[in-house]
């Protein structure tokens, strides 16, 4: 699939040549293009954030309909050390807390939301240790270790569904690639902190202990990554297949009876030719 060239500008604050493949106008205006840029990853990055946070909230108030119906589910969500920073994960963790909900809060903590670094994201030495001030336990665990994790997982499970309340796991692990397609990694990343984290990898960890006990061994590797491969690649085929989003679409679904203000944009946006 082809990636529109607005989606391939690299991230990030630097030289004018950054970003002069992308925007080929940069050279007329080095600052004005590097500040425009520096805003709209910004708000891309506010955006991405505040959608993943907002989840958390609707999903809160879904779990306390599941609770006042006596259903005997649980439900795991999950948001990155990014995401964790909005305040709308903190609202939905205090109502799941007070309203004892059935679900497990899971924070993949890779130590970037995008550009932005762990350390600045949070004073407390573990994101799991703000799990107390909505009263209910926080659990770390290392992320490169699947059975480690599993244990973790299964545990706050059944907390949630005997009734016990929320568990908040950090899950400890490291993002080995972009954050999305206009990340540039080399620009903000210590190449020692990659070179680190690649020896924990929890695949290679995995693979190596379930050779020892004799339940994997070259062939089935080699079946398995086929596979998976195979599954990969057919999902994405699927998805390049769905008809090509429009501009209209924005105002689809969301009133029975769409306002006079927004028909009035949406008779903007098909005269400016945006919904082609």
């Amino acid at each position: 699939m082809s990636v529109p060239p607005w989606l391939s500008i690299p991230q990030g604050i630097g030289s004018c040549r950054n970003i002069a493949s992308s925007w080929p106008w940069c050279g007329t205006a080095t600052r004005w293009s590097v500040w425009l840029r520096w805003e709209w990853d910004e708000s891309r990055k506010r955006r991405e954030s505040q959608m993943e946070s907002r989840f958390f909230r609707i999903k809160s108030r879904s779990l306390l309909s599941l609770k006042l119906q006596k259903k005997d589910s649980v439900v795991m969500t999950y948001v990155g050390d990014g995401g964790s920073s909005e305040g709308d994960f903190h609202e939905g963790l205090n109502l799941a807390g007070v309203q004892r909900a059935p679900v497990v809060f899971f924070l993949s903590n890779n130590q970037w939301a995008i550009s932005t670094p762990r350390r600045v994201q949070s004073a407390a030495p573990s994101f799991a240790l703000r799990a107390a001030g909505y009263g209910f336990p926080g659990v770390e665990v290392d992320g490169n270790d699947v059975l480690a994790v599993y244990s973790a997982a299964s545990e706050a499970v059944e907390r949630a569904r005997a009734g016990e309340g929320p568990t908040l796991i950090e899950s400890v692990t490291y993002r080995m690639s972009f954050h999305n397609t206009t990340d540039n990694p080399s620009l903000y990343e210590d190449p020692k902190q990659r070179d680190d984290a690649s020896r924990r990898d929890p695949i290679d960890r995995v693979v190596k202990y379930l050779t020892r006990r004799g339940l994997w061994d070259e062939e089935r590797d080699k079946e398995t990554r086929a596979s998976v491969r195979a599954e990969v690649d057919a999902a994405l085929e699927k998805a390049a297949a769905f008809p090509v989003v429009t501009a209209s679409q924005l105002f689809d679904h969301i009133y029975s009876e769409l306002p006079e203000r927004l028909r009035r944009q949406r008779e903007e946006l098909s005269s400016d030719g945006s919904q082609a």
